[in-house]
């Protein structure tokens, strides 16, 4: 009876370690390698000739595949747009819209390279 219940306590404690380990190795990457990111304000500018046949309302500005910024002015060759990098290589694209609803192939890839934070020299003095 001792012994079983002693093994019965192993079993059930084995499990619940057992369950703490495989939590923690799933979870540990979310905690451990959180991303970094960091806060920007950047300027895309393009060209573009709209087809005769469709009537331009705007652009849209996709960052890693997702929609990020849109600018309503057809005219506009130029925009500014915040946005939050997370790698330090970000990929953007950029798609025409329509005011039949259709948006353009998206352009080729523009590749961003930021390399985060830089150190900022506040003074230097000499002696």
């Amino acid at each position: 009876m001792l012994i079983g219940g002693i093994m019965k306590n192993l079993v059930t404690k084995g499990w619940l370690w057992i369950l703490a380990i495989l939590l923690t190795a799933f979870f540990w990457p979310e905690i451990s390698s959180a991303a970094p990111q960091w806060n920007r304000n950047i300027t895309v500018e393009w060209a573009y000739d709209t087809p005769a046949d469709l009537s331009l309302t705007g652009f849209k500005l996709y960052q890693e595949g997702q929609p990020t910024c849109e600018w309503s002015v057809p005219i506009a060759r130029i925009g500014t747009c915040d946005v939050v990098l997370t790698t330090k290589i970000t990929r953007y694209t950029l798609a025409a819209l329509f005011s039949d609803g259709q948006e353009s192939p998206r352009s080729e890839p523009y590749l961003y390279i930021d390399w985060g934070p830089k150190p900022r020299i506040i003074n230097v003095t000499a002696k």
